[in-house]
């Protein structure tokens, strides 16, 4: 026998103790109501600078594009004319067929009740919330157990890939 090999007994034995520690455990009780409360509250407190702070995100491309497309939309929008043509770039371009601005994305909207630059920031906060929400969702749909989708939607939702979309 190995070094590293663990009989039938003491495997079953370490398995029945960490279930029995994840049921006892009152730290995270992992349920339905508790969840989505307990990753809006993870979300707020990792992007604290940005919720409570004052501080916004200005980084690459949204500096140069992202901000100067949803200003020119806001102002349009504001001034109650649809933006279907941007005069200011080139000789002009179409606007609204045009997928990067997102006029009708859903979460963009709140570029009409919020200044643009702290929409950006909240959008990009509101992202991470959404999809460590919509995981755990999707893992609960799947029938892992309440902490198993809780620890898979932080995981997710506070991952590389997604927070270097936000691009600290």
């Amino acid at each position: 026998m190995g070094v590293f090999q663990r009989s039938a007994v003491n495997t079953e034995t370490l398995a029945r103790w960490h279930v029995g520690t994840l049921r006892r455990c009152n730290v995270l009780t992992c349920q339905r109501a508790n969840v989505p409360l307990f990753l809006a509250a993870f979300t707020l407190l990792f992007f604290w600078r940005i919720a409570f702070g004052g501080q916004v995100l200005y980084w690459g491309d949204v500096m140069f594009q992202s901000y100067p497309w949803r200003h020119f939309a806001v102002t349009m929008l504001h001034e109650g004319q649809l933006p279907l043509w941007n005069p200011y770039i080139f000789c002009g371009i179409p606007f609204i067929a045009n997928p990067q601005p997102a006029l009708f994305y859903p979460v963009n909207w709140l570029f009409q009740w919020l200044p643009v630059e702290r929409a950006i920031s909240f959008s990009a906060v509101l992202h991470v919330l959404l999809a460590g929400w919509f995981l755990w969702l999707f893992l609960r749909q799947k029938q892992l157990t309440p902490a198993a989708s809780c620890l898979g939607a932080i995981t997710f939702a506070f991952s590389g890939f997604l927070i270097t979309k936000a691009q600290f």
